[in-house]
């Protein structure tokens, strides 16, 4: 189980709704200083690897968090950030499945719309998904 894989699957369901909105999707490990506005920026959070999932120095099951922060510029309103975020979200229904290369990802509770904050010049509004990821055989 590669965790790039993980990741592409997971910034993968969310890239067209982003897209469609004007949002420009922004990858793990950003320039924070040169980031387009709007946008959503993505982060990919591995949070635990149980032990008794290893088996031959491979991961069968990965829990993490996906989050995908809206960033608008402050002064734009919040509905809007909200909106966007709302439509993100609704890119992560509980029990949806997400095929990768050598597994499944299952979310496992709606995604979850965090209260957004100024940051900078910005506002964000971030989404966590909680996801569990399986290696298939």
């Amino acid at each position: 189980m590669n965790p790039e894989s993980i990741q592409a699957a997971l910034i993968g369901a969310a890239k067209s709704t982003a897209e469609a909105r004007g949002l420009a999707p922004v990858l793990p490990g950003y320039e924070y200083l040169t980031m387009p506005v709007p946008c959503v920026v993505f982060d990919y959070v591995p949070t635990n690897r149980p032990a008794v999932t290893l088996k031959g120095g491979e991961i069968l099951r990965e829990d993490g968090i996906f989050s995908a922060s809206i960033v608008v510029e402050q002064g734009e309103g919040t509905a809007a950030a909200h909106g966007h975020a709302i439509a993100i979200a609704g890119a992560f229904p509980e029990a949806t499945r997400l095929a990768f290369t050598g597994g499944r990802i299952t979310i496992m509770a709606p995604a979850d719309i965090r209260q957004g904050y100024p940051d900078g010049s910005h506002w964000r509004v971030p989404v966590v998904v909680n996801y569990r990821a399986d290696a298939t055989s």
